[in-house]
């Protein structure tokens, strides 16, 4: 008997694989096999896993509760408590708001809160938007607005505060030393390498050229998604509203 019910078991294998090879093809109807096997495995542990007991959810849960996969809004619970479902939102805005403040009262970011009123809407616009042909300009803004570009003054800085206090870790001494030009600025050698002396003060010939290049490629930048508008680019270290009403 168990090598009739073998051989039935082969041959009805046999022709489910054949279905699923003219189903998938045979590359990948060999995956899904092979992967439904180690989502059995998984499955099996849940049986040598504890149970852990979860309390019931209650109104007074809310302001621990970050997400919920409940689709409506409020749900009556037992003895009919209203239990407010979409509180994700304001917990997230709460905890932004509390990071936040403390973020932005170190004094690098006095200028950006002095000028706040001459920034351009469209730079905001750019940092909220997910698209990923904007990432790698995304991630310099971002570096840019929290000073975290590796200029030579950064990295030397770093470099000297971890002599000076005589870690036992020389992780940036190690990898940045060579690199650090004593804080000067590698193009002219005159200044220190600031964000602000790199992009808008140094005098070196090739990013003077680029400079100049900025211009055409801010604009290039708009017409992408504002047609017949021209937003001047006469703002570089200067403090002005460049904000067009449409």
């Amino acid at each position: 008997m168990n090598v009739m019910d073998n051989t039935e078991k082969i041959n009805f294998k046999a022709k489910r694989l054949e279905k699923l090879v003219n189903l998938y093809g045979e590359e990948d109807a060999y995956r899904y096999i092979d992967g439904n096997k180690q989502a059995d495995k998984l499955a099996d542990k849940i049986y040598d896993t504890p149970i852990t007991e979860t309390p019931n959810i209650t109104k007074y849960h809310n302001k621990y509760i970050l997400k919920s996969n409940r689709k409506k809004t409020t749900k009556k619970g037992d003895k009919n408590l209203i239990i407010n479902t979409r509180v994700r939102k304001t917990v997230k805005e709460t905890i932004r708001n509390d990071f936040s403040e403390e973020v932005w009262k170190k004094d690098k970011y006095n200028n950006i809160k002095q000028y706040k009123e001459s920034i351009n809407k469209m730079s905001t616009e750019i940092l909220r938007d997910k698209s990923p042909d904007r990432e790698s300009g995304r991630k310099m803004m971002m570096r840019m607005l929290h000073g975290t570009l590796p200029t030579c003054e950064k990295i030397d800085r770093l470099v000297q505060i971890e002599k000076s206090n005589g870690r036992s870790s020389t992780f940036y001494k190690d990898k940045y030393e060579r690199h650090t030009n004593e804080g000067l600025c590698p193009c002219c050698l005159q200044e220190t390498e600031t964000v602000r002396h790199l992009f808008f003060e140094c005098e070196h010939p090739k990013l003077i050229e680029t400079r100049e290049q900025l211009e055409s490629q801010v604009q290039k930048a708009v017409n992408k998604h504002v047609d017949e508008i021209h937003i001047s680019t006469k703002f570089v270290g200067i403090v002005t509203a460049n904000n067009n009403p449409k």
